[in-house]
């Protein structure tokens, strides 16, 4: 009988189980001005432009997939969007992310449905390369989606 070391036995194990990654889920990125992100206070309203709720879906490696929903606590994932340069923005600006947490998911592809239950989407964490500067949640200004700063945890 062939005796199997423990290390042969957990890799011959995760070769049959599917990869599990971890994606964030947030809206759109943003690029705002510094400056106006210095003076950010609690209570301000940050307009995204969207007048429908556009989830992005973000693993490891910066690739983004872009979600709409299909339900109440579901999505569709509806294309794969080029990695964000952070080289394309001038040197006053900056790129936010409002995020509302990551999901431990298998592959994704065009066409999976996402469940969103086991995120909190009343509240969202605004990143700046990729440490928290402010909590909020999502507001409706005039039919158009905005985010109501509820906390600052640091100065940018």
């Amino acid at each position: 009988m062939e005796r199997k070391t423990q290390a042969e036995r957990l890799k011959e194990m995760m070769k049959r189980h599917h990869h599990i990654r971890s994606y964030e889920c947030s809206l759109p990125l943003m690029v705002l001005r510094k400056t106006k992100l210095e003076k950010l206070r609690v209570g301000d309203l940050l307009l995204t432009g969207c007048k429908t709720l556009e989830l992005l879906l973000q693993d490891e490696k910066d690739i983004y997939m872009t979600a709409h929903f299909d339900s109440l606590q579901k999505v569709e994932i509806v294309g794969t969007t080029a990695v964000f340069r952070k080289e394309s923005i001038e040197e006053k600006d900056t790129v936010v992310k409002f995020s509302f947490g990551t999901l431990p998911l298998e592959e994704l592809q065009k066409g999976s449905r996402v469940d969103l239950s086991a995120l909190n989407l009343d509240k969202m964490i605004l990143k700046v390369d990729k440490s928290a500067v402010a909590q909020g949640h999502l507001v409706n200004v005039n039919g158009t989606i905005a985010v109501a700063i509820d906390k600052i945890k640091s100065k940018v």
